[in-house]
């Protein structure tokens, strides 16, 4: 199994601050996967169960930077998933949540993007444009540049947060 550790910003009010999100994938998927947390090398408890595999891939091409907080028109973002599937919504679901992604950056920090059209352009590759930049509090992380082969992860009910605490 492949375990996404993604130390995000919050996705809604109702979350932990603290707490890192997690995600995994695996071909086939076994079921239910039990991620362990312990400060040392025993004693492991349940910190979170992740039930399906999550959408993730790279970036085709570089992705440069764009304007924070309001649609991006420029930049598009060319993505190769490796599982998961992407379609295009409203501009009102995108307002609400929809379409979220996380790109991680050169320093391992992630952006959050939100895009209101995908265009299947090949197998698992998309061209998303009509951007949403640097969402909930991710602004900082935008980068002049993201080089292609950078990780995204789609930020969807496959991932669940840690139980880690301040």
């Amino acid at each position: 199994v492949l375990l996404f550790f993604l130390d995000l910003p919050w996705l809604t009010d109702d979350q932990n601050t603290a707490a890192p999100f997690l995600a995994a994938y695996a071909d086939p998927w076994p079921g239910p996967v039990a991620v362990m947390r312990s400060a040392t090398d025993d004693n492991y408890v349940l910190d979170a169960t992740l039930t399906r595999p999550c959408g993730f891939g790279v970036l085709a091409e570089d992705f440069w930077s764009g304007p924070p907080w309001h649609w991006d028109m420029v930049n598009s973002l060319k993505v190769t998933l490796t599982n998961g599937a992407l379609s295009s919504a409203t501009d009102m679901a995108v307002y609400g949540g929809a379409n979220a992604l996380a790109i991680q950056n050169g320093d391992g920090g992630w952006e959050i993007v939100q895009f209101g059209n995908a265009d299947l352009t090949g197998p698992g590759a998309y061209t998303l444009t009509r951007l949403l930049r640097g969402r909930r509090g991710s602004e900082g992380q935008m980068r002049d540049a993201v080089a292609a082969g950078a990780r995204v992860v789609m930020l969807d009910g496959a991932l669940a947060q840690g139980g880690m605490t301040a």
